[in-house]
This record gives C-alpha cells, structure tokens and sequence, in this order.
C-alpha cells in the first residue's frame, strides 16, 4: 500500500515517488494528529502493550502447552484477523489446527501485527528464529533483484507524473493524485505486479527503479549498506551498544563495527 513515506517532496512542491528500497512503512505519522507546525512530535505515545499482543501471547503459550491450539487460541487469533480485515472478513483466511503449523501461523500473524513496534527481533529472539528469518529475507531479496520467485511479475520500472504536493490534503489523498502510467488491461492497482511492456519512459512521465533499484550490495558483502551485514549467529548480533552509553562510559567501543 502506498503511504505518505513512500513520497518525497522536491523544492519544487512536487511529489517525487522513491525507489522500492528507501520506503518506510509510515506506520505512526504526524498526518494522523491535529498537530500543526513543523514540530516532529508525532503526538502518539508509544505503544507498550496492545490487546492484539496479549491474545496472539495467550494462542501461542496455549498452543506450546496443549500440543495443538484450543478453539480458545484459535478464536483469538480469529479476533485479531477480524478486527484487522474489518470490512473484508472474507480475506481473514483459514487458521490452522496442528501445533507447527499454528506456531508457523502466530510467527507470521506478529510480523504483519506488529510491524514497526519494536517487538519483532525480540520475537524472532525467543523463538531462535532470528538467523533463519535474516536468511530468508535475503533469499527473498535475491529474488526481487533477479525478477524469480513470487516476484517474477514485478516491474524494472514504475512510469509517474509528479503531482503539486496540497499541504491541506490528508497523506493518502495526495497519494492517490499520483497518475501512474499503466499498459492496458492493467488496472492502478496492479502496476507494482505487473512486468513492464517498455522500458521507454512515456511522454510525460518520470521512470523511476522498482525492481532495478534492488542491488547486490543492498543484500550482502557492503558493510555500509548491506541488510545485518554484521550479523552471526551466537556471536555477533543485532544489538549495538547506545550512543548515550557511550558517552557516559569511554571505555566502551561499540560492538562488531556498528
């Protein structure tokens, strides 16, 4: 889904719409308060624990200790997916019945739950999955890059026109004033699934890398710019030492080149 950190906007007053490797999800935003000014003070306290935690918490405990989830851990999981496609129950899905693959079903459920609340290295901690899931992420990556996999129908390139960027309108209503070029039978939905039929910008578009903006270098062997280039297993892991320790301690140095 495109959000308002999907765009970026030019000295201009345009909307210039980032490659697919500098979006950020946009999960908690200024554009959802009634703050005005250039305060960066999002105006949400932070989240310490959410009811959607504690019943996925309660399904997975339940699951570990009934070798299989009750229909007590099932309908919680339910409760969540339903409170999440409020308006699309019919895009809830199926929850499964057998203890790995309801284990399997919670992993995912917190990821898509959870994003961007700090919780899922934690998780992946817990759970011993945190390599596995780096190495899949990176295997997924390779894929993007290359154009195989789920993402063989992924585009090199997205074609745009740059709209004035209305400071009055909601984020989501100057993302939908983007007019993206899109081949026929293609609906505006769909052009970030679907191949391009020319690499030649059209007349008065902008091209900017979707697929093409993923490289090597995004994946591995840059130690600037590669995903948890610094990570191993057991050894070193993805937790940096904070600057304000630091500060307060000079005999410290921070941890495996962060």
């Amino acid at each position: 889904m495109l959000t308002s950190q999907s765009l970026d906007v030019s000295t201009s007053k345009q909307e210039e719409l980032q490659t697919s490797i500098n979006w950020n999800d946009g999960k908690f935003r200024k554009s959802w308060t009634s703050i005005t000014g250039t305060s960066q003070n999002l105006g949400i306290d932070w989240l310490m624990l959410r009811y959607s935690d504690i019943l996925l918490m309660f399904a997975e405990a339940d699951n570990e200790l009934h070798g299989g989830p009750s229909s007590d851990a099932i309908n919680a999981v339910m409760a969540v997916r339903q409170r999440a496609y409020a308006g699309n129950l019919g895009q809830v899905g199926t929850i499964p019945t057998g203890k790995a693959a309801f284990f399997d079903y919670i992993v995912k459920e917190r990821q898509l739950e959870f994003g961007s609340e700090g919780l899922r290295k934690y998780d992946l901690i817990r759970w011993n999955l945190l390599e596995t899931k780096i190495n899949e992420t990176r295997a997924k990556l390779t894929q993007f890059m290359n154009g195989t996999g789920a993402y063989a129908n992924v585009p090199e390139y997205i074609f745009y026109k740059k709209p004035t960027y209305v400071p009055t309108k909601t984020a989501q209503q100057n993302v939908s004033d983007i007019d993206f070029y899109t081949t026929t039978g293609v609906a505006k939905a769909d052009i970030f699934y679907s191949p391009n039929q020319s690499v030649a910008t059209p007349s008065g578009y902008t091209k900017v890398n979707w697929r093409l903006a993923m490289t090597q270098p995004y994946i591995s062997g840059d130690p600037i710019k590669s995903y948890a280039y610094y990570f191993q297993p057991n050894r070193k892991e993805l937790l940096p030492i904070a600057l304000d320790v630091i500060n307060s301690n000079y005999n410290l140095t921070q941890d495996y080149g962060y």
